[in-house]
Order: C-alpha cells, then sequence, then structure tokens
C-alpha cells in the first residue's frame, strides 16, 4: 500500500458513522506541500477482476464521483452504522459532492483520505479539526473499507493517512468514537494505540446502542 498526500478540500462537517465504528467529525486540513509515506505495497484483486496497486492519497477536486461511490458503498455496507441512509445520499445533488470534496482537500479545518486500486476506491476515512473546543485533537470519521479489501492492511493505511496530516497540523491526539458491540473495531484500534475513555454516549437511531471514546496520543 502506498500512502501519498495530494492536497484539495474534502470531508463532512457533522457526526458520521462507519463500518468500523460510529465516530464523531472535527476540523483543518493542510494546504502546502506533505510528505508522502509509502509501505510495502501489496496489490488486490478488485471486484471486476482487475489486480491494482492500492494507494492511499488525500482527496483532490475531481475525486467527486469515487467519494459518491465509497460513501454509498459504507451505507449500504453497514446502514445501521450510519445516520444518512443510501438513499438519502443517492439523491445529494451534484453540488453537494463537489463542496464535499473541496472542503477536505486542502487546508487545515478537515482531510480526508481515499484508498484506491486503480479505478476502484475501496476505502475512506476522514480527518476533523476540533482544535476550537478541545486543543490539539483530531477526530477521527467515516472510516470504511470495502469487503473486497478487508485484512490487507488497507485501514490501517487511512488511519495512517489521517494522523499523520494530524501531526502535521500540529494536533497532538486523534479521537474517536467505537460502538461498545463493535469488538472487531475496538481491537483494531487498540492495536493502533487508542485507549478508551470514560465518555460514553447512546446512540440514539435504532437500534439503540451504547459508544465510548477512544484516543491515542500522536506523540506515543
Amino acid at each position: 500500500i502506498c500512502i501519498r498526500d495530494s492536497h484539495g478540500p474534502a470531508g463532512e462537517t457533522r457526526a458520521a458513522r462507519c463500518g468500523y465504528a460510529r465516530i464523531l467529525a472535527g476540523g483543518p486540513s493542510l494546504s502546502g506541500s506533505a510528505p508522502r509515506v509509502a509501505t510495502a505495497a501489496p496489490r488486490l484483486a478488485d471486484v471486476h477482476g482487475q489486480v491494482d496497486r492500492i494507494e492511499v492519497r488525500r482527496i483532490a477536486p475531481g475525486d467527486e464521483r469515487r467519494l459518491r461511490e465509497i460513501r454509498i458503498e459504507a451505507l449500504e455496507d453497514a446502514p445501521l452504522a450510519f445516520i444518512t441512509t443510501a438513499e438519502e445520499a443517492r439523491a445529494h445533488p451534484d453540488d453537494l459532492w463537489h463542496r464535499r470534496v473541496l472542503a477536505g482537500s486542502s487546508g487545515t479545518d478537515q482531510a480526508t483520505f481515499l484508498a484506491c486500486a486503480g479505478e476502484a476506491t475501496v476505502g475512506m476515512a476522514i480527518g476533523l479539526d476540533r482544535s476550537d473546543r478541545a486543543p490539539g485533537v483530531v477526530a477521527v470519521v467515516s472510516v470504511f473499507v470495502s469487503s473486497s479489501a478487508r485484512r490487507r492492511g488497507v485501514g490501517d493505511a487511512l488511519m495512517s493517512g489521517v494522523e499523520s496530516w494530524a501531526m502535521a497540523i500540529g494536533a497532538t491526539t486523534t479521537s474517536l468514537w467505537v460502538v461498545d458491540d463493535n469488538a472487531s473495531a475496538r481491537a483494531f484500534y487498540e492495536n493502533r494505540g487508542y485507549r478508551p475513555t470514560l465518555d460514553r454516549q447512546r446512540i440514539t437511531a435504532p437500534p439503540q446502542r451504547w459508544e465510548t471514546r477512544m484516543y491515542r496520543t500522536l506523540t506515543d
């Protein structure tokens, strides 16, 4: 997997939920050039039978189709994990997707990262700057990996992209929410150094469940 930080805006400003866990949103994005981080680059057979290297990069202008497709896939794959439904997302106008891309592709308020395997988009994650309410904190939201790309390090690469961006804008902590009964998500984040807090809240959307906030100190 190759991790690259490109520039341009993207992201969502309200709370969002993902296949692993629901996470709250937050703030900034980079505006200058950012370092590229490369790791081992396994190859993935996508749903069309083609084999492509997976690249994790920051969203960029022109990625509206990719963002729309992976967002709708996430809503279809884990409908109970999101506030928005797939039907609602399909009805969003093109301008909304364009604005989301612009919001997450550059600057220091938020950053959206995509995992791309050729023409297929197989994952996403968003970082949001919460320093206005919690100094030094970036919230991680909308983490999702397609079923065809799971257990291949894509989730780790997406998280690394968000965390590297968070450090580049001066954040010291990343924070996210995990549904209490999602043991696999909790284990995934714990393996990345996240620890649970005493902060818990009830998810009001049916079926009602509880979630716990987890955090990672980026200097660890």
